[in-house]
């Protein structure tokens, strides 16, 4: 009896869509079969176990990455094996895929490698699991950092939300999505001038999916954006005057085209950076807070309370996870197991109540965004 058996072993890259399926072979000969697969498009494998050879009985499903080699290990629990592996949207240009019966050893992987989520590889590693996955270590898994200041929150003005526009914020609509403008109140932020030059803005695009475009400025003349957006969660100024060196000159306003009221960031004078405690969850992703913070700056000998707001897709907004602070005690909540929400749940810091005028008031928190399959 030989040691190992080769099933399939490089089938041709697929067109779009494609399906690939082997066909049954006896694997009773053996106690495991090693899948090997990496695909420059990705797409879904699929392995088969049959008694007779002709009617599937149980299956086992993998995601494949795009340009991430994945191996998997598989015990034999019944005679026949196949693979069948399915492509998204787009033809490859380069696919291998390789399937041995045989005896092998349980898999192990090396430190720096990218794992999928369905790996099955035994993993050692020294540093904590919060660094693997902010250096995308882990297919599928992304952390986000939202951070927001309100420098100016009355007892008359509340709730206001902590983000540096102040007040309510405008930027989770229900209306259709629009292309954005982004438009400074100095001449100087401009695509030559001495302050800001071009602003790059991460958010969702019409289909609630995560996009980026970078707009050059022309001061106080809105400059319309090529993509739509439904969301904009951040904003930072990519280029600026003196090499590089200088801060935007103006309060730049990142706001939709048609329905300018729909104001999602602004990035102050001096700042070239966004500052909104504000978050939408991406389609086809859960979004996972594990922590929040909100402190009082130590200047104001005042005390706040609020919430976290929510409201997922369709629904109505809530309060959750209440939260008090003040210029002596800070805020810190890391839920067990985080607070777990859907896609396209839009989220924000919202502060219901001050004890003192003119409060200045700082939130953060965390989210992971995990593949929602």
């Amino acid at each position: 009896m030989n040691n190992e058996i080769i099933i399939v072993n490089a089938p041709l890259p697929l067109d779009a869509g494609a399906t690939y399926t082997s066909g049954f072979a006896d694997v009773s000969a053996y106690n495991s079969i090693m899948l090997a697969v990496s695909s420059d498009v990705s797409g879904t494998m699929y392995a088969d176990f049959s008694t007779d050879g002709v009617n599937v009985q149980s299956t086992l499903s993998f995601d494949v990455s795009s340009n991430i080699p994945d191996l998997h290990r598989l015990t034999i629990g019944r005679r026949f094996f196949r693979v069948r592996y399915v492509n998204d949207s787009v033809a490859q240009t380069s696919f291998s895929l390789q399937c041995i019966a045989g005896n092998h050893e349980i898999l192990s992987a090396p430190v720096n490698a990218v794992l999928q989520r369905d790996a099955d590889a035994t993993l050692v590693r020294s540093i904590p699991s919060f660094l693997e996955i902010s250096t995308n270590k882990f297919a599928g898994i992304r952390k986000n950092n939202k951070s927001g200041r309100n420098g100016d929150i009355d007892t008359a003005t509340v709730p206001e939300w902590v983000w540096e526009n102040g007040g309510v914020y405008t930027g989770f609509p229900t209306g259709t999505p629009e292309q954005i403008e982004v438009v400074s109140d100095n001449a100087n932020d401009t695509a030559a001038g001495s302050g800001a030059r071009s602003v790059t803005v991460f958010g969702l695009d019409e289909n609630f999916l995560q996009a980026t475009e970078t707009i050059a400025l022309n001061g106080t003349t809105p400059v319309v954006s090529v993509g739509t957006f439904s969301r904009v969660h951040s904003a930072f100024v990519a280029s600026s005057g003196s090499t590089n060196q200088a801060f935007n000159a103006g309060i730049i306003t990142v706001r939709h085209t048609t329905t300018t009221a729909n104001v999602f960031l602004t990035i102050q004078a001096g700042r070239n950076q966004s500052n909104a405690a504000v978050f939408t969850v991406p389609d086809g992703k859960v979004g996972v807070v594990v922590n929040l913070r909100v402190e009082v700056d130590r200047a104001n000998a005042s005390s706040i309370s609020g919430f976290l707001w929510v409201r997922e897709d369709g629904k109505c907004p809530r309060y959750r996870r209440p939260f008090t602070a003040s210029n002596s005690s800070v805020f810190i909540e890391e839920p067990y197991g985080g607070l777990v929400f859907p896609s396209k749940t839009d989220l924000g810091v919202v502060v219901t109540a001050v004890s003192a005028n003119n409060t200045s008031v700082q939130a953060a928190f965390d989210i992971v965004l995990i593949d929602d399959d």
